[in-house]
């Protein structure tokens, strides 16, 4: 990709949105993905040689079952202020479908805000679910005090860095690591869950969490015998100055039985009370992550951004039944977007 396109596409972003992410971040996001679909990674329009909007597309394999269909995904979509009205985002929109139309990719997917929605409704998008988010307080005492010091004091104190090591607990045997701990076995495993889900790989997990400093990832995993039977993949957000420090659960698996899953979910809740007041996760279908929604984290306000695809080839009534089902299609896996926060 050019490099002029891309620093292009950042500034509109960090424009419009009044965003901070660096470009070094953004780059990342947008050519270091392991799966990257040239074709459609990032269009700039340009208006009388200005760029005035931006769409990017992230490249991924989605597996339904034995089937593995190759999908892209809309986001980072920005339009500058003096040139909207001029149908930007929907010529964006349908470039990328006529390119996808071509290529094996059978399906583009979207998280629209409201100011995109309709635009993707106009060009014939499907909605499929809506965004749910569960957001927790760990340790509500802690919680407070670090509010009260941050505004007395300006700061609040940084809480402990993630500390690598094994231990007992439900379910078997717990490991905090802050790499990648994923053998091939473990990963056949992972990608051959049940359900609706995107394929992971060892690239993919250095993509998008090992790039970050060790005390801002870590990797919790339950083995038993020495198979992997839970993780929790974890992205923290925490410094002196801001209010609390949060814990992102970024992807994670569970076991099929629901009691066990709820006690393990329960276990990595507490496990994680030492190094952040808040712990936060999102799902686009909560009935079929009964374990999370039990074990005690509130529904926040952020329950309504849908989750839309496009079928850019045939798809059988039964495929969009079972997109319509999906398991694993949350936020959580966002690949991208969580990246934002690096």
């Amino acid at each position: 990709m050019d490099e002029k396109l891309l620093h292009d596409a950042h500034d509109i972003f960090c424009e419009v949105f009044h965003s901070k992410i660096s470009y070094e971040t953004f780059r990342h996001k947008h050519l270091d993905n392991p799966d990257i679909d040239a074709g459609v990674a990032t269009l700039v329009d340009y208006q009388d040689g200005v760029p005035a909007g931006t769409n990017s597309f992230m490249g991924y394999t989605l597996l339904d079952g034995p089937r593995a269909l190759p999908v892209v995904h809309s986001c980072d979509t920005a339009v500058r202020p003096a040139f909207r009205g001029r149908r930007i985002f929907l010529l964006l929109v349908q470039r990328a479908i006529s390119v996808c139309q071509e290529t094996p990719n059978v399906l583009i997917y979207a998280t629209p805000n409201e100011n995109s929605y309709p635009g993707f409704t106009k060009l014939g998008f499907l909605e499929l679910g809506r965004l749910k988010s569960y957001d927790g307080v760990l340790q509500p005492a802690r919680f407070f005090l670090r509010r009260v010091r941050r505004k007395l004091l300006g700061k609040a104190p940084a809480l402990a860095a993630f500390r690598p090591g094994s231990f007992s607990g439900p379910g078997g045997s717990w490991i905090l690591s802050s790499g990648c701990p994923f053998t091939e076995d473990d990963l056949a495993l992972i990608n051959a869950r049940p359900g609706v889900h995107l394929r992971r790989s060892l690239d993919f997990y250095r993509w998008k969490v090992d790039y970050l400093p060790e005390e801002r990832r870590a990797y919790l995993c339950v083995r038993r015998g020495g198979a992997l039977r839970a993780f929790f993949i974890l992205r923290r957000n925490c410094d002196g100055a801001a209010d609390h420090c949060c814990c992102d659960i970024c992807d994670w698996m569970l076991p099929e039985d629901e009691e066990a899953a709820r006690e393990i979910f329960r276990a990595a809740v507490r496990h994680l009370r030492p190094y952040c007041d808040r712990l936060s996760v999102s799902m686009v279908n909560p009935e079929t992550e009964g374990p999370v929604i039990s074990s005690g984290l509130p529904e926040t306000a952020n329950q309504g951004q849908p989750f839309m695809i496009y079928p850019t080839a045939e798809l059988d009534a039964e495929t969009l039944s079972r997109l319509k089902h999906f398991r694993s299609w949350t936020l959580r896996y966002i690949d991208t977007d969580t990246i934002l926060h690096g």
